[in-house]
């Protein structure tokens, strides 16, 4: 009789730890979409120098915007705010940090980015410049996770399309 209900306890334990998985699951995947939803208008910019920054930043930004062409770049009120954020703990010490740029609406960072992916090498003030979504780290994390599914559905010229909380 002892051993039947240490195979019953044993056999619950494995079903609670089952469902906090699946609590925590859940959880990451709301914590990831919220984030996602927050980020939705910014994009990144990696590589701007250090010598550039503070109330100078938001009118480089515009600058970068209006030589590249994106429309409707020339109105000031187009892009919110701009600001530097901290280096990786991995980044070399004399590598700039990432700027993250917040636009208006939505509309005007999709117009940004479909425009940069035509662009092959952007130069601005003697520098090359990639803009990039700016995407939450679990959903990054992810993306790695699936990308040997990617690569296979490239292959096989399936279409695909990452979801914001970076499942296919």
């Amino acid at each position: 009789m002892g051993a039947l209900q240490t195979q019953i306890t044993g056999v619950e334990g494995r079903e609670d730890a089952r469902d906090h998985t699946l609590q925590v699951q859940s959880l990451t995947r709301t914590v990831t979409a919220l984030e996602a939803r927050r980020r939705k208008r910014n994009f990144r910019l990696p590589g701007i120098l250090e010598t550039v920054g503070g109330d100078d930043l938001l009118p480089y930004v515009q600058s970068l915007m209006a030589k590249i062409g994106v429309k409707g770049s020339k109105d000031p009120g187009i892009l919110l705010t701009a600001f530097q954020i901290r280096k990786a703990a991995a980044a070399a010490g004399d590598a700039p940090r990432d700027t993250i740029v917040m636009t208006r609406v939505v509309a005007v960072r999709t117009a940004i980015l479909s425009h940069s992916r035509e662009l092959n090498n952007i130069q601005f003030e003697g520098h090359i410049v990639a803009i990039y979504g700016d995407i939450p780290f679990a959903a990054l994390m992810r993306q790695r996770q699936l990308a040997p599914i990617a690569k296979q559905l490239r292959e096989a010229t399936i279409r695909y399309r990452w979801g914001t909380d970076g499942s296919l």
